[in-house]
């Protein structure tokens, strides 16, 4: 068994998704997780009761509370000798630490404990300063192994000095059973009216943090102009953040901003197109979800998202920031049915042959086992391999 501490940094989106995946889809018989995460950081309803330790872990840098964060997570790591918990007492064999800031707290504290480390990056690395800079490089040497969501979170990496020779590009994946049941007549109708959404008004949805860089400015502003050619056309934003303010007093006719929703298969169930407008994005899990649903999406091209959604196969990607490129678009689209199914159909198809839920565990099961047998003495791991190679 091979006890791997989950460290995580605030998250409410693709990140918290994604450690929530990883929780509930590791082998149990080969793998016991533990997540380290600030108290206020919830999973998905399937593993809220998974086994975790508290630390406190911030938003941003602040080096005192940074300190005591890694120390805490030492001790942790270490295993506790006086808990009368047994999973408090188990001490970890390595540390996967998600995003940049977990990194640095959940990497240097296994160093400190004399354990592996590997990081997941899931956002593009803007450019930063000197001193940031040679953190991060240095945070990244000390790791054993740095996944990647996507080739562009990778390239932003490699931009500020960190060597690519220890990056592995693991892609988000979803768990396609979760999108067959939001198929019935039913269903839809059912959601449609639980947001106010007329039963046969074209639907555009978008979902995410609602933050600058999620660019839902301009789809509202976008959303204007489709308004303006189609009357009946409606759009359904989820989520929540520190932009909720300044879009709910920009928005028009027919916008429903609905808050933040845990679970968006009912919402993508009922759109006819999903809109990704971000002005940066390592991934995105929400493109991956509506190719899943069979939605044709229409999304910015920039960071991963080119990697994800394929223009003019599953979808449309537009430059960001363009109001009026991003409106043609979902203008087109929503009065073409038969060219969203083609998309729909064809990005179902590609996250069946490239991002499923299974693939990507599996790489990170494969990731885990490399790095906990780097642990063990040579002439022991020299052993290990004659015997699995029958030649003992």
């Amino acid at each position: 068994m091979i006890r791997v501490a989950q460290v995580v940094r605030p998250a409410t989106g693709g990140m918290r998704r994604h450690v929530s995946q990883l929780l509930a889809g590791l082998d149990t018989e080969r793998f016991e997780s533990l997540l380290c995460a600030p108290a206020d950081f919830t999973l998905d309803a399937q593993v809220r009761d998974a086994p975790r330790f508290n630390v406190a872990i911030g938003a941003r840098f602040q080096p005192i509370a940074d300190l005591h964060a890694i120390a805490s997570l030492r001790r942790r790591l270490l295993g506790t000798k006086s808990a009368s918990n047994e999973s408090m007492r188990a001490k970890v064999d390595l540390v996967h630490a998600h995003g940049i800031r977990g990194a640095l707290i959940g990497v240097i504290a296994a160093q400190s404990a004399g354990l592996p480390a590997i990081f997941t990056a899931h956002n593009i690395v803007a450019p930063v300063g000197f001193i940031q800079r040679t953190v991060l490089r240095s945070v990244a040497a000390k790791a054993k192994v740095i996944v990647c969501v996507s080739q562009a979170v990778a390239d932003s990496l490699v931009a500020v000095g960190v060597t690519a020779d220890k990056i592995r590009i693991i892609p988000n994946g979803i768990d396609l059973a979760e999108f067959n049941r939001f198929d019935m007549p039913a269903d839809s109708e059912a959601v449609r009216a639980q947001y106010g959404v007329p039963q046969y008004a074209p639907l555009i949805v978008a979902a995410g943090r609602l933050s600058h860089e999620k660019g839902f400015d301009v789809l509202l502003e976008a959303f204007k102009i489709v308004h303006e050619q189609m009357p009946e056309a409606h759009l359904l934003l989820a989520g929540s953040g520190s932009e909720e303010k300044a879009l709910r007093a920009n928005a028009g006719c027919n916008v429903h901003l609905c808050g933040q929703i845990i679970d968006t298969r009912g919402i993508f169930a009922i759109a006819d197109v999903i809109a990704i407008p971000s002005r940066s994005e390592g991934q995105s899990i929400v493109a991956l979800e509506a190719m899943a649903a069979g939605k044709p999406v229409v999304a910015s091209k920039v960071g991963g998202l080119p990697e994800t959604v394929l223009d003019g196969e599953t979808g449309r990607l537009i430059r960001s920031g363009d109001v009026g490129a991003l409106a043609k678009s979902l203008i087109e689209l929503l009065q073409n049915a038969s060219q969203r199914g083609v998309y729909g159909r064809a990005g179902r198809l590609r996250v069946v042959m490239h991002f499923t839920l299974d693939r990507m565990i599996g790489c990170l099961e494969e990731v885990y086992t490399e790095v906990f047998d780097m642990r063990q003495p040579l002439r022991q791991r020299a052993k290990i391999t004659a015997l699995n190679s029958g030649s003992f």
